[in-house]
């Protein structure tokens, strides 16, 4: 009779750190509204999200994994919405509806 052989403890660690790379690099979904465009991307890996300070944009990010989005950081699953305003249109008056069903663009 044979004995089991157990499994060295670098092995697990191996074992658990690749794991743990693969669930951090998750799904994420971006959509983005800016200059009368909507734009939706898929993407997997690490998300780090930065808005451009020279435009109006609206974005929601739904991710499973890391996310560096402004202001935060989230690990695990995030449903984040966001605008961005530029210092210039500080006094401008802005409605955003993220569960719009028409994501065509802006109306005129």
């Amino acid at each position: 009779m044979q004995a089991r052989r157990r499994p060295s403890a670098g092995l697990v660690a191996i074992a658990l750190s690749c794991s743990a790379a693969l669930l951090a690099g998750g799904c994420t979904t971006v959509v983005i509204h800016s200059d009368g465009v909507v734009k939706s991307e898929s993407r997997f890996g690490i998300l780090h999200l930065n808005l451009d300070p020279g435009r109006t944009t609206a974005v929601a990010v739904t991710s499973v994994g890391i996310a560096s989005l402004p202001g935060s950081t989230a690990i695990g699953y995030t449903r984040w919405r966001g605008v961005g305003l530029p210092a210039v249109e500080g006094d401008r008056c802005l409605l955003v509806t993220f569960d719009s069903p028409q994501q065509s663009g802006a109306e005129e």
